[in-house]
This record gives C-alpha cells, structure tokens and sequence, in this order.
C-alpha cells in the first residue's frame, strides 16, 4: 500500500468520523485493509479502525466478507479474540472499528526472533485454543489462522486471535471465494480446505493453529514451496520434517499436541479445541503433561528391555549347561513381551501419535529414578542438565557401580578368578569414589547451612518433582539454560536493564564468529535502553500533563456555555486542544517505547537461541538486522549514538 493511497484513506475517514475520533496513524495493513490507530474524543480512548482495501471496495464479495467478520466477530466477547464494536459503510468505503492491541503481531515478532522459546509457544497455543473453543462453540470457524491474524499484547504477552474476514458460521451455505480460489493462506490450510472440500468443520482450525505452533517451535512452517499450487499439494501428500528432529529440546508432550494437530486425516486430530487446551495445560503438581493414551505407556519400553536381559541372561546360563528346554522357555517369553509390546505401541499410535514418539516416552525411567539414564529419553521437567557437577558425577559414579554388581552377579558363574575379583575390586573402588564425593558434598552443604536432607536429595534424589526443585534456595545452587525445565530454565527477564544484563551475558558466553556478532548485540541493546529510558522519562513528564478528567471537565465546562461567552469558550476550546494534542504525544510516545522494548526482547531471544547453536548462520544474520534496527532507531529519533 503506497504512502499516498493511505493518506487518502486517512484523509475519508477524518472527513466521515473526525467528530468522533481523532486519526493518529497508520498502525498496520494487510491483504484485507487498513488499520489505523485512532482516539475516541469522548471517551479518550484509543481505538483500531480498519478500513477495507479501497481496490477491494468494488468487489461485492470482498464488502460481504468485510460485513461477515464485524457480525461474527461483534458476535465474540472473549480474552483472546479482539473485540469488534462497530460497522458501517457510509462514504467510500465500509469500516470497523475494534479493540486496540498495544503489541505486536506474532509474523512480527517470528521475523525478528525466528522461533519462540517452547514454554511461550505453549502459553500462546493455550491462549489460542480457548479462543477457538470459544468461537467453536458458537457455530464459528475462523478458516484463516496464520501469524499475521495472531497479535500479542504489550503488557500481558496474550495471544489475541482476529481478522475473522472468511471466518464461516457453521449454519451459514454461502461459499465465498475471491478471483483466485478459496480464500486464506496456503502455509496454514488444512488439507481439506485445500482441496476445496465443501464440508468442513472446526478441525480445520485445529490443523491451521497446529501449523502455526510448528512455525513457533521450528521457526518455519510445516510446507513451503515455490507457489500456491506446491504447498497445497505438500499439505496433501508430503509429511512436515519431525518436530523433535528441528527442536529437541522440546517437550514431548507440547511435540506430541502440535503433531496430532497436524494429521492429514480430521478424524485423527484433537476432537475439539477444548480437548487439545488439556492435553498442552500443565496441571499442578503434574512433572509431564501427556494425555491419557501416552500415560497408559509411559516406562513399559524400560519394563520390556529388563524383561528381555533377563530372558538373554536366562536362555545364556541354559544354554551353557546344556539345559535347551529352559532356553527356549525363555527365548520365547523375551519374544512375546516384545511383540505385545510393539502390538500395544501402534495401537496408541493408530490414535494419532508418531511411532517414534510413542515409543520414546514408553522408555521415560521411573518418577522415582536418580540416577543416569540417555538424556534424549529423559521426562519433561527432568533437571539433570542443571545438577551441579559434583551430582552429576556422584549419580554416574553410582550408575557404573550398580552396572558392575548386576554384571558379576550374572556373569560371575562364567568368569575366570580373575575376571571375578577385577569385577570386585571395581565395585569396591567405585562405592569408595561415591562415599568421598558424598562426604565432601555433605561436608560443603553444612558450611553453607543448606539443609542436610536437602543436600541428600539433591546428591541422590529423583530428577523430577516440581516442588522440591521449584524452592528459591534450591534452585540457587542449580545451573540454568534456554529451554530447560522449569525449575532451572533460563528465567525470562521482567525490567529493561534485566534484559540488558542478560544479553551481555549471553554474548559473553558465545564464541567463534558468534562472538563478534553478540557484542556488536550488546552495544545496540544498550542504545536501545537509553531510548526506553529517556522515553520512559518523557512518558511520566506527559502523563502528568494529561489528565483525561480535566479533559472531560474542561468538554463539559465547554458544553454549559452560552453564545455570549465567546472568549471564555475561545480559551477553554484552546486548552482542550492543546491537552487533547499532549495526550496525542503521550501515545505516539508509548507505542515507540513499546518498540524499543520489543527489539530490545528480539535481540535477548536470539542470543538465547545462539548459546544453543553458536554457529548459525541464520541466527546470526538474524540478530545482525535486529542490531541494525535498533541503530535506525537511534538515527529516525535523532539521538546520537
């Protein structure tokens, strides 16, 4: 949309709505309008006026999709979904306006950071799939779920769900298509909407909201192609590349949520909105959120992996001593736990997991285990990552200790004298290893007057449990990272010189041509907070100046007057405007803090993604545009730098 086009939408509306509301500025466009931020007169307050594209006021199809989403979305009262107020279509073009979101889009923010850490993918998702069960339940399909109709508030960090433009009332015939087909955007159709299907139903937005937390987590969309007709058909037939295989280190349970978003087949997905909200919620006092299906599996893949070293070890004595009965007794029950096991697995799968997934949490250890198990299959929530390395080293210890004992007791009847007592003497030097290790640990924790049991637990305790991992002097003594369990996850910081602190630790810790790139970071980050606070100083000088209730008191004042008191009212009506204009200031001014701010979290998420993946490429490329903007910045506002 050209500068010009926009100046003359802006110039109809002041013309049509100017007693009403002020005209501020051009807050955002897209493929079906103009939004621009505007201030009620009355009420003083700031509303979104989005006006429909004028080369699309033309097309009677276009204006009834405009009229359908301020009906549906009027319709709608709920947190995450803008609110509609009002419709018309007086003058040149029709118009809506709507609750204003102070943020960002979530296509904005993915553009600077890439990809959302997995906890605040899931608090988005969260947000998203009440609102569509919101919707759902009262006939509504949204049918054009991407980023670009996701908006995040400032404040709160909500995800807001709008542009209901082709949203379609269940009850409703009608099929409304534009020049170029069904309407809505190819990387986030499910496949029956792709295909042209007249009867779809709210499934089609749980696969489109599934793609748009694949794009959170991987920070590209499930299919892309070079044009419409290629990713439609990828949607079709292709499978997106595994989650788990781009981000690892996501929770099973958020992968497993977004996959079954995912599956081709409607009947496979999640039934409703409100039955995914579940499955990604976690519930107090819960060290994973599964659902029912993978919970019913959750350790019988470790059950049958002892079974089956315990079948070997049997069928090996037996066959040793001749004994072929025995043998086959035992070889054949290893192979009939292992086929039922296999039987029960792809029945879970059929119900819309991966096989791979299936399998993986189906070798989770005990909650009760403490000791080493393969990271890859360890629990959400597990805090291993995060021990300090003396529990570390004391929980290997024991694992080596406990492999050694069970080792001399199975093969001990076939060793030699002095494969037995090597065998002996390493159990010995081992448990001795732990006991010094514990001693001196123990030792420490006492001088530190951290509790006895506490350092007990943390020396041999089980890795997951939120309650005793979760306690402020607990959780002092453990090591932090991006995308780790709650208990020691890297904390988000909450104050601008938080941030600030924080990225120059990230780049600190990056290396390689990594470490250019992030203290060419840190210097931009501390330009960017010295714009937020001399904006934040800016921002309390105005708000003291203005009072919207001696702006009301002044229009009342203004309103008691007679024709007789020309010069009182000349000098009321100069000092409304001169507030009125202030206030103006006051807003513009915060919505530039809002900005700086948001750069100033973009760049402290990338650095965040870089400690993970020092060198990428993108990331860095990435981070280098994020440095440049905030410079821009610098140079728009005039401030030296």
């Amino acid at each position: 949309m050209d500068r010009r086009r926009s100046d003359h939408v802006r110039a109809v509306l002041e013309d049509m709505l100017g007693a009403r509301y002020e005209i501020l500025d051009l807050h955002g466009h897209g493929g079906m309008g103009l939004v621009f931020c505007a201030r009620a007169r009355a009420l003083e307050q700031l509303f979104a006026i989005k006006v429909l594209t004028p080369d699309l006021t033309l097309t009677a199809t276009a204006r009834e999709r405009f009229r359908r989403e301020a009906r549906l979305a009027a319709s709608l009262s709920h947190p995450s979904i803008v609110r509609v107020f009002e419709y018309d279509e007086t003058g040149e073009f029709p118009y809506l306006i709507m609750e204003f979101v102070r943020g960002e889009s979530l296509a904005h923010r993915l553009r600077h950071e890439g990809r959302l850490l997995p906890e605040v993918t899931r608090g988005m998702l969260l947000d998203l799939a009440d609102a569509l069960d919101y919707a759902h339940r009262r006939g509504i399909i949204h049918r054009d779920l991407k980023p670009e109709n996701i908006l995040i508030g400032a404040e709160s960090g909500r995800a807001l769900l709008t542009d209901f433009g082709i949203a379609k009332a269940l009850s409703d015939s009608s099929h409304l298509t534009d020049s170029q087909g069904r309407p809505g955007t190819p990387e986030y159709m499910s496949p029956e909407y792709a295909a042209g299907e007249q009867e779809i139903d709210h499934r089609t937005d749980l696969y489109s909201l599934g793609a748009v937390g694949y794009t959170m987590l991987a920070g590209r969309p499930p299919h892309q192609g070079n044009g419409y007709l290629s990713v439609v058909a990828k949607h079709l037939t292709a499978e997106p590349v595994p989650l788990r295989q781009l981000v690892p280190e996501a929770p099973e349970d958020l992968v497993a949520a977004i996959s079954r978003c995912l599956e081709k087949q409607p009947e496979r997905r999640w039934s409703d909105a409100r039955a995914l909200h579940q499955a990604l919620a976690r519930e107090a006092g819960e060290d994973e959120a599964v659902s029912e299906e993978l919970r019913a599996i959750t350790g019988f893949g470790t059950f049958v992996i002892l079974v089956l070293l315990a079948a070997v070890s049997w069928a090996a004595r037996s066959w040793s001593s001749g004994d072929g009965a025995i043998t086959a007794v035992a070889a054949f029950g290893g192979l009939l736990v292992t086929i039922g096991f296999l039987i029960y697995a792809r029945d879970i799968a059929a119900k819309g997991y991966a096989l791979r997934d299936v399998l993986r949490v189906s070798m989770w250890p005990p909650k009760w285990w403490g000791i080493w198990w393969p990271r890859v299959l360890r629990r959400p929530g597990d805090v291993w990552e995060c021990l300090p390395r003396s529990a570390r080293l004391t929980r290997v210890l024991l694992t080596l200790m406990f492999a050694s004992m069970v080792t001399w007791l199975v093969a001990a009847p076939s060793l030699s004298d002095t494969g037995r007592s090597s065998l002996r003497w390493s159990v010995i030097g081992l448990a001795t290893a732990v006991v010094v290790i514990v001693a001196s640990n123990l030792v420490r924790s006492r001088t530190r007057r951290f509790p006895m049991r506490d350092a007990t637990r943390l020396l041999f305790g089980p890795t997951i449990g939120t309650t005793f991992w979760g306690q402020p002097h607990v959780k002092a003594v453990l090591g932090t990272r991006a995308g780790a369990a709650s208990a020691c996850a890297a904390p988000v910081p909450d104050t601008i010189r938080g941030i600030l602190h924080a990225i120059e630790a990230s780049a600190q810790e990056l290396s390689g041509s990594a470490r250019a790139g992030g203290a060419d970071a840190a210097d931009a980050a501390h330009l960017l907070v010295d714009d937020v606070e001399r904006l934040d100083a800016e921002i309390e000088n105005l708000t003291r100046g203005a009072d919207p209730e001696e702006l009301t008191r002044i229009e009342r004042r203004l309103a008691e007057l007679s024709d007789t008191q020309q010069d009182a009212r000349e000098h009321l009506e100069a000092y409304a405007k001169l507030m009125r204009a202030q206030a103006d200031r006051l807003e513009v001014k915060r919505l530039d803090r809002d900005d700086a701010a948001g750069t100033l979290r973009s760049i402290w998420a990338v650095l965040e993604q870089l400690r993970g993946t020092p060198d990428g490429a993108e990331l860095l490329q990435r981070l280098q545009s994020l440095s440049a903007a905030a410079r821009g910045r610098m140079r728009v506002s005039g401030v030296p730098h």
